[in-house]
């Protein structure tokens, strides 16, 4: 049995949209009043110099901020004396929000930290709890996400930052929503960790079976032979090793999202689409964008066409393929990702099958180069050695994998569709708690499972 969340008893109309009505007593104000905002700062250029790294200063990136469980409590890079020297130090508890790439993402320092210009610190004031500002940040998201411009990647812009309206209850009941979503939050969190280890573990299995047979094969008596290649081990005796380059046909992408006077229309896969998607299809919404003559010709995708994924600021996210199963008119392959074709040699799915295997994902893994981002440049795209069989037995791998990987794809849908729902529920309840839709003091319970409904 749900149970309703109880009320204030009187609200005023705040007159921000926002905000809606919010309960007598209650007051809001304009973000830069609330706080004092200041800007991240790493003025070297280039910004990847590897001399400014690797020293004892934590270097926060926007995505150790999107990792973040609400506290910063590890760190990606470090900066040395002569990084830090062009950088700032914030203080451990600072608020800090991303203004770039991910952004309005927040978290917590929980050390002392410097970062760059992508993301910004806020230092509250008297009135207002580092914690509760967390959490109303967050639910604020969609207001800053709405400000945001776009140039070659969404930005925030401080000053509109700044513009944005808050609320700020009285000290008491910020305390009371804090405790209340720590434990409710905790709740749905504990639940939503379950379902990742679950999906991890099937992702495990699946990339098992990928990645046992597009490297040894089906046949578990057929005679063996060292491949010669250190990270792919040994292959059955009568397949061949091939370089990337003499099997694929490959080209790296420079069309990107601008729009041109004078250029024709096209519409772009781009890396957002290839991470999340495995194929390839006309019911992903593309991004709209112009393209030269000569730019469709090289990079428009048809069926069978092969993707990866070239630069990323997580050395992890580098290499992910996906597939093309239709040909859709006027869609090319954008910046930041690889296109391959596969040649006479070797069947598309089976390439594809390949590339997200174990073997080949450790080995560009190794290849990727950068500090603040990593990229793979195209001849180590080239050198990958592939493992070729028989076409035949490639057509029985790519039909082995897809009908091995099925059970554990439902599986993984299910779960994640589960957590797009907890994820939800979780971003309701904070806003309804910040922006005082429900009472929530007095009501922290045991850390059971969550089973609140919203009004």
């Amino acid at each position: 049995m749900r149970k309703t969340l109880p009320r204030y008893s009187k609200y005023k109309d705040s007159g921000v949209e926002w905000l809606g009505d919010m309960p007598q007593g209650w007051n809001f104000r304009r973000v830069g009043r609330m706080t004092r905002i200041l800007r991240g700062k790493f003025t070297h250029r280039p910004r990847n110099d590897p001399k400014m790294y690797d020293g004892p200063y934590p270097f926060i990136q926007t995505g150790d901020v999107a990792r973040a469980a609400r506290y910063i409590q590890e760190y990606s890079q470090t900066l040395n004396q002569g990084g830090f020297a062009v950088s700032k130090q914030f203080p451990a508890g600072t608020l800090v929000m991303t203004i770039a790439a991910n952004i309005g993402d927040v978290a917590i320092l929980g050390f002392e930290a410097c970062f760059p210009d992508s993301i910004v610190g806020f230092i509250p004031s008297r009135d207002s709890e580092i914690e509760f500002l967390y959490y109303v940040f967050s639910a604020m998201k969609e207001e800053f996400l709405s400000t945001a411009t776009l140039g070659t990647q969404l930005n925030l812009n401080i000053d509109r930052v700044a513009s944005e309206v808050a609320p700020v209850p009285p000290a008491n009941d910020q305390r009371a929503i804090v405790s209340f979503l720590d434990v409710e939050t905790r709740k749905i969190d504990r639940l939503m960790g379950v379902r990742r280890r679950q999906i991890e573990v099937l992702r495990e299995q699946r990339a098992a079976v990928i990645h046992h047979a597009v490297t040894q094969g089906l046949d578990p008596t057929a005679p063996m032979k060292d491949s010669g290649i250190e990270w792919l081990g040994k292959i059955p005796k009568h397949w061949e090793v091939q370089p990337l380059w003499s099997v694929t046909r490959i080209r790296n992408s420079n069309v990107d999202k601008k729009s041109i006077e004078g250029e024709q229309p096209v519409i772009l896969c781009n890396y957002v689409d290839v991470y999340k998607n495995e194929f390839i299809h006309g019911q992903i919404e593309f991004m709209e964008a112009t393209a030269t003559g000569s730019e469709k010709l090289a990079f428009a995708l048809r069926e069978g066409d092969v993707i990866i994924t070239k630069d990323s600021e997580d050395w992890r996210d580098i290499a992910v393929p996906a597939i093309v199963v239709e040909t859709i008119p006027h869609l090319l392959c954008g910046y930041h990702l690889a296109l391959l074709r596969a040649g006479s040699a070797i069947l598309a799915g089976y390439l594809f099958r390949l590339l997200q295997s174990k073997a080949c994902s450790s080995y560009f893994a190794t290849k990727a180069l950068g500090v603040t981002r990593f990229g793979l440049a195209q001849h180590a795209v080239r050198r990958c050695m592939t493992p070729v069989p028989p076409k035949s037995e490639q057509e029985a791998i790519v039909t082995h994998i897809d009908r091995e990987t099925v059970k554990s794809d439902t599986l993984i849908s299910k779960y994640e569709r589960e957590l797009v729902l907890l994820e939800e529920y979780r971003s309701s309840l904070i806003s309804h708690a910040v922006t005082g839709k429900i009472d929530v003091r007095g009501l922290v319970e045991s850390d059971e499972e969550p089973e609140r409904a919203l009004l």
